[in-house]
């Protein structure tokens, strides 16, 4: 039990430090937050000001940023699935899609929303 303890005291101080350089800025899911932040500088932009802000994540000179972390196990084929309220979301001009693998991420896709909204 001590050893899990240990482990799970581990896990407390990463999201601590983590959220301390701002890398995550909710006590969610760190996967989504720290997508959010590599997303904002990549595009050169800013995280939304309002954390609870559900339409979009990033904002640049000239769009809007919906992101969306893919972070699934190594056996799961399953993409992401395009959701009612992706395609009513009217604030968002883009959707970023951050894929991971194992943690770590390796890729990100920014497609225009229209693709996201029309995508059948």
């Amino acid at each position: 039990m001590e050893e899990l303890i240990a482990i799970w005291n581990n896990y407390i101080s990463a999201r601590q430090q983590l959220m301390d350089n701002s890398l995550i800025r909710t006590f969610n899911n760190p996967v989504e937050d720290f997508s959010e932040w590599m997303v904002a500088s990549c595009m050169n932009g800013q995280l939304s000001v309002n954390v609870n802000q559900r339409d979009y994540d990033v904002e640049t000179n000239d769009k809007y940023i919906q992101v969306k972390s893919i972070a699934k196990a190594p056996n799961n084929t399953n993409g992401y699935i395009v959701t009612r309220k992706d395609r009513e979301n009217e604030l968002a001009t883009h959707y970023a899609f951050v894929f991971f693998d194992n943690y770590s991420p390796t890729e990100i896709c920014v497609v225009n929303a229209d693709y996201v909204r029309d995508y059948p």
